[in-house]
């Protein structure tokens, strides 16, 4: 057995956000090769949520190593209640006595939230956990998840560099605990007004790090926190491809983009020498087994404060770039519908951002102005600790938890084999992820909703059912012209013609406000 993974032998671990992505996984891998003796897993509403949430993500066979692997301890609660996380009494007390290792994924991805809504979903259950877990008796490890985005900001300093490095450190913005007062008692703080990050949900995770590490740092043995870059669909465990929609940033940045039809949208480039060549940009995205397995090697050698969980050993040619996801992704839908891409300068954005003019940012980029829009940015994710550590393995090690992808190959035939599930997965489940819910809202990423690949806006006002014998074979889109501003839709309008001539967009007043409403590249209708 792996000398790594024998750490976890016969302990007990809590566990929050584990019916999530990284935390699903995380407790599928414990289970099937570390062997601890109990995994307490919180979660809000019932148990059985837990188990329901497990069975829609998972393939029946590694569902049913985690149902009946008796390791599995669902307890019903809520991470972002102070003091007791929601727990009963009794659960109280067996949790602090029992667990030794906690391991603090609870976070709702949203991108485009505001900054009050991001501290209740994120800051708040990260220091309510790290507050909770101080007082764990036998605790020996907390680990805390953030982002390698969290300093995006960083790209934005060095107007003369191709490749923007973030160091496996802490990046010093301010205080803290007043930026936090800021937020509470206006919404903002400010150092976000000052600082050109890369969206409210980055700056939220560099904030909570400098939380964590300032107040907790001598309270909690052995504090780590992992900086995923984006995650990505599984290349092995718990199964090839999984992937829970709304979790991944580039499937659902990319999904959304090229599946709604926009004829044109604008990207930004670094630098002038850049320009038109911004599918050439790398784009860090890791699978989300080889984040696990970084976080339970580093957990086990007690790694602490900032460790990457990255693609590429600091080699940027190992990754892929924007155009290799591009060009799998378009070639999913017809030719006539597959969006261009303008380039344009990203320091004329920074310039307007300085002069204050933030307005016309998001009228150019939609509701993701400060972040996924501005692909012309590559960064180099130093993840000298993981170099370091995988030198120290034994083969059997190595064998169990692979800290690296096998170079560029291995992710290209991932995402060919990703490509294929891609129109089916937009389908059936884009409508529910939380990833891109606009600020502070109830929708989704459209009110209407998408069910057995047809698209459908129930307005109430007039709405045509095409059907299209050439452009799109044997597909069915349900389309909407609205009254203005009663409905948002993702689409122009519904597609009309459908010859391979051309396709022609129909668009209204209601439609044409969700132009701007996101997009990898912008969402801005030419």
């Amino acid at each position: 057995m792996s000398t790594v993974l024998d750490y976890y032998r016969g302990r007990t671990i809590l566990v929050t956000g584990g019916s999530g992505f990284v935390g699903t996984a995380l407790c599928y891998k414990l289970v099937l090769s570390a062997h601890p003796t109990k995994i307490y897993v919180l979660i809000r509403g019932s148990v059985e949520r837990l188990w329901d949430r497990w069975s829609k993500v998972l393939p029946a066979a590694q569902y049913n190593t985690l149902r009946n692997s008796g390791r599995i301890v669902p307890i019903v609660g809520d991470a972002a209640t102070p003091g007791t996380l929601g727990l009963d009494s009794a659960t109280i007390t067996s949790v602090r006595e029992e667990v030794s290792v906690c391991f603090n994924f609870a976070s709702k991805t949203r991108i485009v939230a505001s900054l009050a809504t991001i501290k209740q979903t994120d800051i708040d259950p990260a220091v309510c956990v790290a507050e909770f877990a101080t007082t764990c008796k036998g605790l020996d490890r907390f680990v805390w998840t953030s982002s390698a985005y969290s300093n995006a900001h960083l790209h934005w300093q060095d107007p003369n560099a191709t490749l923007t490095t973030v160091g496996e450190q802490i990046y010093d913005a301010g205080n803290p605990e007043e930026e936090l007062s800021q937020i509470v008692a206006s919404g903002t703080s400010d150092v976000y007004k000052r600082t050109f990050f890369s969206s409210q949900y980055g700056y939220c995770k560099n904030l909570t790090e400098r939380l964590i590490i300032s107040r907790y740092q001598d309270k909690l043995p052995h504090l780590l926190i992992i900086r995923p870059s984006c995650i990505g669909p599984a290349l092995r465990e718990p199964a090839p491809g999984y992937e829970i929609m709304g979790s991944s940033p580039i499937t659902t940045l990319m999904s959304y983009t090229i599946h709604r039809s926009t004829n044109s949208l604008t990207g930004a480039y670094h630098l002038p020498t850049r320009k038109g060549l911004g599918f050439s940009t790398f784009i860090n995205e890791c699978p989300v087994d080889i984040v696990v397995n970084r976080i339970l090697a580093h957990t086990s050698v007690r790694t602490t404060g900032i460790a990457h969980a990255v693609v590429g050993r600091g080699v940027a040619d190992q990754q892929l770039t924007l155009g290799d996801y591009w060009t799998e992704f378009t070639s999913t839908i017809p030719r006539p519908l597959c969006p261009t891409v303008e380039w344009v300068d990203d320091a004329d954005l920074l310039k307007m951002f300085k002069e204050g003019n933030q307005s016309f940012v998001d009228a150019q980029f939609g509701a993701v102005p400060r972040g996924f829009a501005f692909c012309g940015a590559a960064f180099n994710f130093e993840d000298g600790k993981t170099v370091t550590l995988e030198a120290q393995l034994s083969a059997v090690d190595t064998q169990e938890l692979p800290l690296f992808v096998d170079g560029k190959e291995e992710l290209l035939v991932a995402l060919k084999t990703r490509k294929k599930r891609n129109a089916n997965v937009i389908a059936s489940e884009l409508q529910s992820a939380d990833f891109f819910k606009p600020p502070d809202s109830g929708s989704g990423i459209f009110d209407g909703h998408i069910e057995a690949g047809i698209l459908s806006a129930p307005l109430g006002t007039a709405v045509q059912v095409i059907k299209d014998t050439a452009a799109l074979p044997g597909a069915v889109l349900e389309g909407a012209v609205a009254g203005a501003g009663t409905h948002r839709f993702p689409f122009t309008g519904a597609v009309v013609g459908g010859t391979a001539a051309g396709v022609e967009h129909v668009a209204s007043s209601a439609t044409r406000a969700t132009d701007t409403f996101l997009g990898a590249f912008g969402g801005k209708k030419k």
